[in-house]
């Protein structure tokens, strides 16, 4: 009696950790399921204006950006995309355009803005059918949500007259 007890306890004891061990591997199936769902990247419309300029400059905007339409604030019907990639560690930004040749003796320049601190991007130039500029940094400037681009005459600090405007 005593021997049938005891496989008994111990048969039911193998079947009770048994039981623990399927749900811990159920639990964490469960876990690595969600993850994987969670950092699936999710599908985002795309713009006119992402679209359009993507044909024009022959490139694909990385699923990882964020991205933001520029739109024309001076009149006319010109566009741009601005994006900014986390995905290598660093932020990279880029402002793609379609705009008019500028008058000689002026240049466009891109703009990150927060409030009245603006950090400049750089000077726009034509490339693949478009104007480009792309503007990596070490620092984290996504509170800047505002971009411009503006025509410049002169090479300062200070944005001139807003073409297009947009935000993250």
């Amino acid at each position: 009696m005593k021997t049938y007890r005891r496989r008994d306890t111990l048969v039911g004891l193998a079947v009770f950790i048994l039981i623990i061990l399927l749900a811990i591997f159920l639990v964490r199936r469960h876990q690595e399921a969600v993850s994987l769902v969670n950092n699936s990247p999710v599908p985002t419309s795309v713009s006119v204006y992402q679209q359009q300029l993507q044909n024009n400059f022959g490139i694909v905007v990385p699923d990882t950006a964020i991205k933001a339409d520029l739109k024309d604030v001076s009149g006319g019907n010109q566009m741009g995309l601005a994006t900014l990639d986390k995905a290598t560690g660093q932020n990279v930004y880029t402002v793609l355009a379609n705009l008019e040749d500028p008058a000689p003796g002026y240049f466009y320049q891109a703009w990150l803005v927060k409030g009245n601190d603006v950090i400049s991007l750089g000077t726009l130039s034509i490339e693949k059918g478009g104007w480009l500029v792309n503007y990596t940094s070490s620092k984290d400037l996504s509170d800047h949500k505002t971009v411009i681009v503006t025509i410049e005459r002169y090479n300062d600090s200070t944005p001139e007259k807003h073409i297009l405007e947009g935000s993250f």
